[in-house]
């Protein structure tokens, strides 16, 4: 086996009858038109494969290519989706080429006087290279052509947004934002949500930008990491629990109201006077018809009711003023954040409070057969005996929301 790099216009791919037939993904078309192929393309010399086995040609799939022509060509086990894709948008470019080349030839031909009046056009530079990743295997490697095809349709793994970070986290494990981002999807934090806390918007951080600021140092539109985390600390320590903060509800209100005022700490304020996180927290679809406006009902509720008891004008300007509450973070908390100690302290006491849990149950277990055996030495009436559990080992009162742990991915990255 062999990997190299290939170009597409020069080298020629067929495609196997038994291949999947192509569909179209525009998903993928828009990862490889931003980032190119990141998964290499599998092939088998045609000429090692069994003239049974019909081939076409992968630029024109209804072309049977012929027998004394298959040493020519690369079958394609595994990527005809890929090739496909950079096929057509190479073809693409090409057409744009042409086409600026017609218009700069037209321009040229013009007087001096014409040439004042228009602008001279722009060569056009391509954005898709036909270059892409090949990995090269001998049919002694895979023995059965349809048993490979088999297994790799089957074994393929599609990249989930987890994997990304897995990724990037590897990659550049000591950047904060990269550190940031691996926190919250350990706290079980959809990419979505995360984005949404670091970049006041839901669509801004995705796998595909993730992957480009690792790999290129594009910069993510409005990230910030340090709010991200000055936010959600704040958010826990007013009550509400990381289950509920995962959701959208919150932030997308916090977004909003952020973009309506210009400033967050207007709607924190107002955050910073509620009674009933709890409740919040604990709201369901079945509940309510518009879970958002409730929250925004309750937390409005709570604030104007502490106005209303506050009798003391100087206290009440107290309240009205607005303050930069992420400042209020201890520096120490972004950085614990930061180093992921906040995912495994949560683990650490859930398997605290598990343990805990556990042995309460066997120590009053012992209690009551101990109490048992002395009230019926003692001849006392067992009704009457009155059994104290044993205080909890520790009286913490301890998270114990579901964490999803990191899944180790081993990656092979292209060099």
């Amino acid at each position: 086996m062999k990997l190299i790099v290939s170009n597409i216009q020069v080298c020629k791919f067929a495609f196997l009858k038994k291949n999947r037939k192509v569909e179209k993904n525009n998903d993928l078309k828009e990862s490889i038109k931003t980032i190119g192929v990141q998964t290499p393309i599998m092939v088998i010399p045609a000429s090692q494969i069994p003239l049974d086995e019909e081939l076409y040609m992968a630029d024109c799939p209804t072309q049977l290519i012929k027998d004394s022509e298959r040493h020519e060509y690369l079958a394609i086990l595994d990527g005809q989706h890929r090739y496909t894709i950079v096929h057509e948008l190479v073809e693409s470019e090409k057409v744009k080429i042409e086409q600026a080349k017609r218009e700069l030839e037209i321009w040229s031909k013009l007087s001096d006087e014409a040439k004042k009046k228009r602008e001279k056009p722009l060569e056009y530079t391509p954005k898709i290279t036909p270059n892409i990743y090949v990995i090269v295997k001998g049919i002694e490697e895979i023995k059965s052509i349809n048993e490979a095809i088999s297994s790799i349709n089957s074994t393929s793994k599609i990249w989930k947004d987890k994997d990304y970070i897995n990724n990037a986290y590897q990659c550049r494990a000591e950047d904060n934002i990269v550190k940031t981002v691996n926190s919250f999807k350990n706290l079980g934090f959809s990419m979505s949500s995360i984005s949404r806390f670091m970049c006041f918007n839901k669509n801004y951080l995705t796998s595909m930008t993730l992957l480009d600021y690792v790999n290129n140092g594009t910069l993510i539109r409005y990230i910030n990491y340090d709010r991200a985390i000055r936010l959600y600390q704040y958010l826990l320590g007013k009550g509400f629990t990381n289950k509920f903060l995962k959701k959208r509800y919150l932030i997308d209100l916090i977004i909003e109201e952020k973009v309506q005022h210009d400033d967050i700490n207007v709607f924190l304020n107002k955050i910073e006077y509620l009674r009933r996180a709890d409740t919040i927290s604990n709201l369901k679809d079945k509940d309510c018809s518009n879970i958002t406006e409730e929250i925004r009902r309750i937390i409005n509720e709570d604030y104007l009711k502490t106005l209303d008891e506050e009798i003391d004008s100087d206290w009440k300007a107290k309240i009205e003023e607005v303050k930069d509450y992420l400042s209020l973070i201890a520096d120490d908390d972004v950085i614990a954040f930061l180093d992921n100690k906040d995912h495994r302290e949560r683990k650490a006491k859930n398997t605290i409070n598990k343990k805990n849990k556990s042995e309460s149950k066997t120590t009053i277990k012992d209690n009551n057969e101990k109490n048992l055996e002395n009230s019926n030495e003692n001849q006392f009436d067992s009704e009457c005996t009155v059994i104290t559990p044993p205080t909890p080992a520790s009286t913490t009162k301890l998270n114990t929301t579901n964490i999803i742990d990191a899944e180790y991915i081993e990656i092979q990255t292209q060099s």
